[in-house]
């Protein structure tokens, strides 16, 4: 995470490409792989991918062959769902989707950041793109930072009224830090929506890095602006006493 902080920390200063660093989530199904909606955005949070996604015949019969009908099911829901969704990319094929990245400067050196706690966002991306024949457009997994683990390991021994431990999804973590006053509260599973809710916590989290950025009135102008990263988090507990 360290790494992740310094590198917006230099984009935001014009120090390094914008194409260096992307914040990324899908909406996909788990058990078949298949991605629906690829979201992405940039370390000023610019929206820079934001579309459904259109498999060609060979690809979507090689994700959905052997589907059982519990799968085809949830495909259903996951498809009927997204495309409620206005995606400024519209639905758009792997070529498309290639070329726009590569016309970006995305490159096999880019770092992507997820909300996970593994490198899926990418990896399933990666395999869509190379699965209809474009290769060498993405990264490969070492290049995807999932934060999870990061806000987990500090939020020590916070527990939910249940007494297990307090659940680190974007609908839940989202408005406990940016409040639901937030324009993008509400808004999840629209892959574009929970990447800049992503970037938006990496915000606050490079925030809790810094003691000397953590002046009066810190947390509310983090809820309407990007606050700048830093190295080392505080604890989360004192958080909720705001």
């Amino acid at each position: 995470m360290k790494s992740i902080l310094a590198l917006v920390d230099s984009i935001q200063a014009e120090e390094s490409p914008v194409s260096a660093l992307r914040f990324i989530d899908l909406e996909y199904n788990s058990s078949t792989r298949r991605v629906f909606e690829i979201g992405m955005c940039d370390a000023n949070g610019t929206v820079t991918m934001d579309c459904l996604t259109s498999y060609g015949s060979k690809a979507l019969h090689a994700v959905t062959n052997d589907d059982t009908v519990v799968e085809r099911r949830i495909d259903g829901i996951i498809e009927t769902s997204v495309k409620q969704h206005h995606c400024a990319h519209g639905s758009i094929t792997a070529k498309q989707v290639a070329d726009e990245l590569r016309l970006q400067g995305i490159s096999q050196e880019t770092i992507f950041v997820s909300w996970h706690s593994n490198a899926f966002s990418l990896s399933l991306s990666r395999e869509w793109l190379e699965s209809e024949g474009e290769y060498g457009v993405l990264p490969p997994g070492p290049h995807c930072i999932p934060t999870i683990p990061y806000f987990r390991r500090n939020l020590g021994d916070v527990k939910s009224k249940n007494g297990r431990d307090f659940p680190l999804s974007l609908p839940t973590m989202s408005p406990t830090m940016m409040t639901p006053r937030h324009e993008l509260y509400g808004r999840n599973r629209h892959a574009i929506i929970d990447a800049q809710q992503l970037k938006c916590m990496t915000d606050v989290f490079g925030t809790l890095c810094r003691l000397q950025d953590r002046r009066d009135g810190w947390l509310e102008h983090l809820r309407h602006t990007a606050g700048r990263p830093s190295l080392h988090q505080a604890r989360l507990e004192p958080f909720w006493a705001q």
